[in-house]
């Protein structure tokens, strides 16, 4: 297949094929490289199936008139619990609520400083900015797009709290955190059954925060969860996702500042049965990396990104594009139906959180690294199909 893929671009015969002028849409599934015998479907960025027993789950809940949170989402709470090995689990409406509220619990406050790397989602910065609390950037590592620790200075009265992120997986020193004197609430929204020496990711800090979007390990449309092993933060974290109180029917007073930050018992039913699925989801998606890691390991121009140990994983495979050519690729890719995303631009470039410094590791990363397409459900075939575009767009460019 390659042989005669490299015909074609050589050929400069970039085009689809006669039956269609213009690209594909996600959902007509039908293009194909001129030449080349095999069709595959276009290939979205993530791919996953929720499964039968999810749409059961979901439609008993409704019949079941099981509607907003409750019994369900206690039984979540408690299953998560004891699968990430902790005594509190809180669930709330989404990943970035989760980081907001575990902020109030631990006490941040309006013009507090608040520790957070320059390349990350913004949901991490805006859990932060949106509660008063200055967002003060460091750079991430030059290899990893992890917070460097070298670069963090010294807790001080103002400045006691930080949010590191686990990007990808990738795991950020909590311990050494802890050291400098920091409150640490991990942003694990995409490292859940991601593992350093300092134990599973999200659980190793003061409060850690996950996140159940659909493009998450697990996930249920949208939904976050907070855990941690302090009574103190898991009392307030409950009362706050309800707008301070433990009632809603027969609130005593008011006492406790808070919000609707709940979550709801169609989605828990739903993430009930994704997370029977968990280590099986983990090894597909170390599989997935593998697969790519095969099909382009002697590709010089480009490299994939290795986690720093065996324990460490990601959701995501990551390809860092050396010499500019990365947008190039993207746009290739998506000639052929095949979706792959841009890293995030850095947060020095949301100029409302007053943070102009000078981080070029994040700049480096947001310029070099794309998200080729992955997810539980995507198939050795369209990873190879993906992985012979890539051979393909160097091998043109090269000959051009």
């Amino acid at each position: 297949m390659l042989r005669n893929l490299q015909k074609i671009l050589l050929n400069g015969a970039f085009e689809m094929s006669k039956e269609s002028d213009a690209p594909p849409s996600e959902s007509s599934g039908d293009f194909r490289l001129p030449g080349l015998r095999t069709t595959v479907d276009s290939i979205p960025w993530w791919q996953v199936d929720l499964g039968e027993e999810a749409v059961r789950a979901a439609s008993s809940a409704v019949a079941n008139k099981l509607l907003s949170q409750g019994v369900i989402t206690e039984i979540l709470e408690r299953q998560f619990a004891s699968v990430v090995g902790v005594k509190h689990a809180i669930a709330t409406s989404s990943g970035s609520t989760a980081l907001s509220l575990a902020l109030l619990a631990a006490g941040a406050r309006p013009g507090d400083a608040i520790i957070c790397p320059a390349y990350t989602w913004i949901g991490t910065a805006h859990a932060a900015h949106l509660l008063g609390c200055k967002v003060e950037l460091v750079d991430i590592q030059i290899d990893r797009p992890v917070l460097d620790l070298s670069k963090v200075p010294l807790a001080s009265t103002n400045r006691r709290f930080a949010l590191p992120v686990h990007m990808n997986g990738h795991a950020t020193d909590i311990e050494g955190l802890k050291a400098k004197g920091y409150t640490v609430i991990e942003d694990a929204a995409q490292a859940l059954g991601s593992k350093s020496n300092e134990g599973l990711l999200g659980c190793v800090g003061d409060m850690g925060c996950y996140s159940f979007s659909v493009s998450k390990i697990i996930g249920s449309g949208q939904g976050g969860m907070i855990v941690t092993n302090s009574d103190e933060f898991a009392s307030i974290a409950r009362r706050s996702r309800t707008h301070g109180i433990t009632d809603v029917f027969a609130p005593e007073a008011w006492d406790t500042a808070g919000h609707n930050f709940r979550y709801n018992d169609i989605m828990a039913s739903i993430l009930l049965t994704q997370l029977k699925l968990l280590e099986f989801r983990i090894s597909t998606l170390k599989e997935i990396w593998l697969n790519y890691s095969f099909h382009l390991e002697n590709l010089v121009e480009v490299e994939l990104v290795k986690h720093r140990s065996s324990y460490e994983f990601g959701p995501y495979v990551e390809l860092r594009v050396h010499e500019g050519r990365r947008d190039d690729l993207i746009r290739f890719l998506e000639t052929f139906g095949v979706g792959a995303r841009r890293a995030f631009p850095p947060l020095t470039t949301a100029k409302y959180l007053g943070q102009n410094v000078y981080v070029p590791n994040a700049l480096a990363w947001s310029k070099e690294v794309l998200y080729l397409p992955s997810g539980p459900s995507l198939s050795p075939n369209s990873i190879e199909y993906v992985c012979e575009l890539i051979k393909g767009f160097f091998i043109s460019d090269s000959s051009s």
